[in-house]
This record gives structure tokens, C-alpha cells and sequence, in this order.
């Protein structure tokens, strides 16, 4: 047990590295339990957010800032023009 705890501490630091580069990339992690990104995209001049969750092929869903997981929506014309030019 005791080494369990010891690897655990060791790990931590690495993880939170890791969070801060992603970060520092833009990306936002909403959630690790299950792999939930969300990405930051500039539609009709405000932020919306392209939204990905593990084992999902690719980025197929969007919501506005203040929806959340919940209000994801498949992503449409509109937002694919606006991720060409952005």
C-alpha cells in the first residue's frame, strides 16, 4: 500500500504538467474520468465550444459556453465554415 501511495505522488505532478500544456494549447479539460475536451472556435464573432469524448471518432458536437455537455449539438454548416476561417 504504502507503495501504491508513493507512485500516486510521483504520478501527480506529471499529470498536473500535462493538464497545463494542454491548457496552454487552448484545449479544455472538462472531465478525465471520461476523456471530455472541449475546444474553444470562434462562430459569428462569439465563442462557442467544439466538444470531444473519448472513443468518439472524431469532433461531431459543439455547445455555447453556458450549456455545458448537456446542450451539445452535431456540428453544422455554420460551424464548419467558421473553423475554416479561424
Amino acid at each position: 500500500m504504502a507503495r501504491r501511495k508513493a507512485e500516486r505522488e510521483k504520478a501527480i505532478p506529471r499529470v498536473k504538467d500535462a493538464l497545463a500544456e494542454i491548457d496552454a494549447t487552448g484545449v479544455q479539460v472538462k472531465d478525465l474520468d471520461i476523456g471530455l475536451l472541449d475546444f474553444p472556435c470562434k462562430v459569428d464573432g462569439h465563442i462557442v465550444l467544439l466538444c470531444w469524448k473519448l472513443g468518439e471518432h472524431g469532433i461531431s458536437y459543439w455547445h455555447d459556453t453556458t450549456e455545458g455537455f448537456a446542450g451539445r449539438k452535431p456540428i453544422d454548416e455554420k460551424i464548419i465554415k467558421a473553423k475554416k476561417t479561424n
